[in-house]
């Protein structure tokens, strides 16, 4: 069962099992609705409750701190994560689960790429979500590890599910070409804090299988 709302300004995209008592939920920060549908069918379209969030500003949103751009026919990032989870925490989210038919059993947040380096940023501000799932996360940004080795995250034991195409480092970029090893160490430092953690690689790049990714890696979150 697939419905939409609209909250805070963004288009709720909702997937439902068609029967059931009690299933996790899980968000994700998507805009592309043939991905997230390819997804939910990859799933078998049951199994959990997917809730997928669009109208965001990448750039703005899912960014934790203002950066420089990577390419020079982008925008830099505007690091207003922190503003918006406000609005993901205390209204999107008791307002999809007010509408949920089903009981939750536990409340989780994935993403890709930006929004995959969001999901892991939101674990060490909030004790909202204890299922993450970051597949090809932007875990090259500036800062970022230094920022996981020096924070705490809020939930004592996550389950967090880390993935990465085994071609994503091969680039001329500079920042982005260190992502494999930030996503290495991310893992340990998440297993050094009692997460429950897997890394896996996958063959291809960026931009390879990504409704395959996500949904092997919820397959392992639920």
């Amino acid at each position: 069962m697939k419905r939409e709302l609209n909250i805070a300004e963004h288009r709720i995209i909702i997937y439902e099992p068609n029967s059931g008592n009690n299933y996790p939920i899980l968000y994700m920060h998507a805009n592309d609705e043939k991905e997230t549908d390819k997804i939910w069918d990859l799933m078998n379209q049951t199994g959990f409750i997917f809730v997928c969030i669009q109208n965001v500003d990448w750039n703005k949103y899912m960014s934790p701190w203002p950066a420089k751009k990577v390419f020079k026919s982008e925008e830099d990032f505007e690091g207003k994560a922190d503003d918006y989870i406000k609005t993901l925490t205390k209204i999107i989210v008791p307002e999809v689960e007010n509408t949920v038919i089903f009981q939750t059993t536990a409340r989780g947040l994935i993403g890709y790429s930006l929004s995959g380096l969001f999901a892991l940023y939101v674990l060490y501000k909030t004790d909202v979500f204890t299922l993450i799932g970051s597949m090809s996360g932007s875990l090259w940004y500036e800062n970022w590890i230094p920022y996981m080795r020096s924070n705490h995250i809020k939930i004592i034991t996550p389950k967090v599910y880390l993935s990465l195409g085994d071609k994503e480092g091969k680039t001329k970029n500079e920042m982005m070409a260190k992502v494999e090893d930030c996503t290495k160490q991310a893992e340990d430092i998440l297993r050094s804090n009692g997460s429950k953690v897997i890394f896996e690689m996958n063959p291809g790049n960026h931009f390879t299988d990504t409704a395959k990714r996500i949904a092997k890696g919820i397959n392992w979150l639920i």
